[in-house]
C-alpha cells in the first residue's frame, strides 16, 4: 500500500517554518481586520508605524519574512537552536491567533 505524503520532504525545520508562515499570514489578515474595524491596535510599535504609513508594506513584511525563513529552511543544515527558535515563534503566533479568535468572538458577541 502506497503512502501519501503531505510534504515532499521529511525536513522538520521546513514543516515548522511552513506552520509559522501559515500562522503569520492568518495573523496579518486578522490584525488588519481588527485595526480597520477598531477592534484592536497593533501592539508592536514598529509594525504600528509601518501600518500607519503603508498597509501594503505591513502585509509585505509580515508575510515575506516567514516566507523567506521557509525558503532558507530548505537550504540550511538544521541545528537544534533553529528548532527551538522556530518552535518558540510558532508557539507565540499560536497564542496570538488564540487572542485574535477571542476578540473576534467578543466583537461579534459570540461569547
Amino acid at each position: 500500500m502506497a503512502t501519501i505524503r503531505l510534504f515532499p520532504t521529511e525536513n522538520k525545520l521546513f514543516k515548522l517554518s511552513l506552520c509559522l508562515t501559515f500562522l503569520a499570514i492568518l495573523d496579518t489578515f486578522f490584525t488588519h481586520y481588527g485595526i480597520q474595524y477598531e477592534h484592536i491596535e497593533e501592539a508592536n510599535p514598529v509594525m504600528k508605524t509601518v501600518y500607519e504609513n503603508s498597509v501594503f508594506l505591513f502585509f509585505s513584511i509580515k508575510i515575506a519574512l516567514p516566507f523567506l525563513l521557509l525558503i532558507f529552511s530548505i537550504k540550511i543544515t538544521p541545528k537544534r537552536y533553529f528548532y527551538v527558535l522556530i518552535s518558540s515563534a510558532v508557539f507565540l503566533y499560536s497564542v496570538t491567533l488564540c487572542l485574535h479568535i477571542v476578540w473576534i468572538a467578543l466583537a461579534f458577541n459570540i461569547i
